[in-house]
């Protein structure tokens, strides 16, 4: 990651927010929901908008070993690469019910990622 020196203690340095966030979301089907106590899923992707490399991550209700998983696979890659690492991740090591939202989250979250690079490109953020 390219360190930054901030010069106040805002989370903007100059016209740079300090990290920027996109979010993958996928509604799961009424029997999902129903055993998992669970409507939807969220993943959170926190990335630095100067090299887009994924910094942090949060989702909705997770068992521990699941999020770490997808922490490790995430955590530390450019958004493309640590999304390919986690759908690997998922559907070689996960076996439960909302694998396949998990995974839709995850594309929904590149989606939403793509069209953020589109339209707001690293020179329009200021880096």
């Amino acid at each position: 990651m390219i360190e930054r020196t901030r010069k106040t203690g805002s989370d903007v340095i100059g016209d740079v927010p300090k990290t920027i966030v996109v979010s993958g979301y996928e509604s799961f089907t009424r029997d999902i929901a129903e055993q998992n106590g669970l409507d939807y899923f969220c993943i959170d992707l926190e990335l630095d908008p100067v090299d887009f490399e994924i910094v942090d991550f949060a989702c909705t209700k997770m068992a521990g070993l699941a999020e770490k998983i997808l922490r490790d696979a995430l955590l530390g890659y450019k958004v493309e690469e640590g999304i390919k690492n986690a759908i690997d991740q998922v559907e070689k090591r996960f076996s439960f019910p909302f694998k396949s939202g998990i995974i839709a989250c995850l594309e929904d979250a590149n989606k939403w990622y793509m069209k953020m690079k589109e339209y707001n490109t690293p020179q329009k953020l200021g880096a």
